[in-house]
């Protein structure tokens, strides 16, 4: 009995599939970027010669807030308090620059693992 592939079902099946992988990807470097955050915040805290009980402090805090999508009652997003903190500190968030490795680091990086 021949076997009648449905090619669109396969199609379907992949772009699912991608779908899928395109979120973890997603989900994964937003929690390498929070942790990178927390290390540079983490790293001012020390020049400022925050005791390490007040930077496990700030961290702890760092994580509940950024584990939840509302704090004290309130819904809060990244997009949002960066709009806040722009106009109520005056500062730029587009300022940030992250040195990272080079996209030829990174692919002999991983191309190794």
């Amino acid at each position: 009995m021949k076997v009648k592939s449905n090619i669109r079902d396969c199609q379907k099946c992949r772009e699912q599939l991608f779908q899928e992988y395109q979120y973890d990807v997603f989900s994964n470097t937003a929690d390498s970027v929070a942790s990178s955050a927390a290390a540079m915040a983490i790293a001012v805290l020390e020049r400022q010669n925050k005791s390490p009980e007040e930077i496990k402090a700030f961290f702890e805090d760092y994580c509940f807030v950024s584990s939840v999508s509302e704090v004290f009652g309130e819904k809060i997003t990244a997009t949002q308090k960066i709009k806040e903190y722009e106009e109520k500190y005056d500062i730029d968030f587009d300022k940030i620059e992250c040195h990272i490795m080079t996209k030829q680091q990174f692919m002999t990086h991983y191309r190794k693992s």
